[in-house]
């Protein structure tokens, strides 16, 4: 059992069990497309991990499979040196490490400053003085007084 992944051992199961791919669809409420996807390996085409592990795991259920078997081979697969196991994974992990690339900063830091220059720009013309004097309009600036 040492070189079978996941989905090898899944299929293993539900064909020992004399259940159908359609009928393991029916019981987990997975999509069978999926179901295929994880017994044939194909990995890069299913949702992020945490969902993935939710298939097997609801899987295995269906299926009587051995549930520690089921997280052990889940483990060995996603500890193992290939990379992420989803294109986002990647996205997802130098956002959470903070080594997004300089392309990216340089766009935020270009969007930060020309925000900063429009709120500069728009509170000089808000709080700008009227052009009278003593804020008097140019009728009431005109008139004379009586005392």
């Amino acid at each position: 059992m040492n070189d079978e992944h996941i989905g090898i051992f899944l299929r293993r199961q539900r064909e020992q069990a004399g259940i159908s791919l359609d009928d393991v669809a029916l019981r987990t409420k997975i999509r069978s497309d999926f179901l295929q996807r994880l017994e044939t390996g194909r990995f890069a085409e299913l949702p992020a991990e945490v969902f993935v592990r939710g298939f097997a795991r609801a899987y295995a259920s269906a299926v009587r499979a051995d549930a520690h078997e089921t997280t052990r081979l889940l483990d060995l697969h996603y500890s193992a040196p290939t990379g992420p196991a989803h294109p986002r994974e990647t996205q997802r992990t130098a956002l959470a490490t903070g080594s997004v690339p300089a392309d990216r900063r340089r766009v935020a830091l270009v969007v930060l400053v020309i925000l900063i220059a429009a709120t500069l720009t728009l509170s000089l013309f808000v709080r700008r003085p009227s052009p009278t004097a003593g804020g008097l309009s140019q009728a009431e600036a005109s008139s004379p007084v009586l005392s």
